[in-house]
């Protein structure tokens, strides 16, 4: 095992690991002499990486661990301060990172009682955060990164990490600097210049990492926001309450089908209610295939300066 020469921060936590994450914030001074860290362990690619698990599963391992089988990607063991990654014979390397910064992350973080949203999330003005949450190809990451441009700071993108302090306030904490878009989205946002096949997250697919800074300060948060992709209709905005609004955040979890594995139902029904009693909650209703993303963004921020 190679030594932790790299450190980084993201989701409030320091890490240091045996290759470079770019993807993540650079190390304050604080955070690269923290004790308290996650290790990122990146063994050496075997002829055999693959394990019992059912694919895309979390199960547990009996000695602290989980373990999460990618196939012909990677197999994972996570712990709440380690990651383990040991590569499948002939995976890329973009492909093992994608979902080592997802999946695995994401169970490391739920691990850690933090509550995951599958969203992104952007700084209000005037202080606080939104997340945006949605469906695959809704468009919250094209969404976010559009508010970004118009200057409201990108916290995170695809895995939205939430902490309740002491006294139950939900903070919204910095995660990975960079944001995941497709190719119609980069050709919408003017940003299609600064991908190539060094981007490309899988070589099957036309979506791209982009890196894209983000804020490096943990924000309360303020709004959720469910972004619903329609066939038929026009643009609305619509306001969720009561007990709608514990079932939107419940439905967007991050890797709901992990949490039976974790154990950590009972915690994230508290943890949700908690945040359902304290946001601002909204539906976005757009019609797939027409042009919104400017009438979305401009609503939205009208909304946030009459706020």
């Amino acid at each position: 095992m190679s030594g932790h020469l790299f450190a980084a921060q993201a989701f409030g936590l320091a890490f240091r690991s045996n290759r470079h994450l770019a993807e993540m914030q650079p190390a304050a001074t604080a955070a690269a002499a923290a004790d308290d860290f996650v290790a990122i362990d990146w063994l050496e690619p075997a002829a055999d990486a693959s394990c019992a698990n059912p694919p895309h599963a979390l199960v547990a391992a009996g000695d602290g661990s989980y373990r999460l089988q990618v196939p012909a990607v990677a197999a994972y063991r996570i712990w709440p301060t380690r990651i383990e990654v040991h590569p499948a014979a002939g995976a890329g390397e973009r492909e093992v990172r994608l979902f080592l910064l997802g999946s695995a992350v994401g169970a490391l973080l739920q691990l850690r009682g933090l509550t995951v949203l599958h969203g992104s999330a952007v700084a209000l003005p005037g202080g606080g955060a939104a997340v945006i949450c949605g469906a695959s190809t809704a468009g919250k990451s094209t969404l976010a990164a559009a508010l970004a441009q118009r200057g409201h700071a990108l916290l995170a993108d695809d895995v939205t990490a939430v902490q309740l302090d002491a006294e139950g306030r939900a903070w919204c904490l910095p995660g990975l600097a960079r944001t995941k878009l497709w190719r119609d989205a980069l050709d919408r946002l003017g940003l299609a210049d600064r991908v190539d096949e060094s981007t490309r997250l899988r070589p099957d697919i036309d979506k791209h990492a982009l890196g894209l800074a983000t804020g490096t300060q943990p924000l309360p948060l303020r709004r959720f926001y469910e972004l619903q992709a329609v066939e038929e209709g026009g643009l609305r905005f619509e306001p969720i309450a009561g007990m709608a609004k514990l079932t939107a955040l419940l439905n967007h979890v991050y890797r709901p089908d992990h949490l039976p594995s974790l154990g950590l139902h009972p915690a994230l029904l508290r943890q949700a209610a908690a945040l359902a009693s304290q946001l601002a909650c909204g539906r976005i209703v757009r019609p797939r295939g027409h042009a919104t993303l400017d009438a979305i963004v401009a609503g939205l921020q009208r909304q946030w300066a009459e706020a």
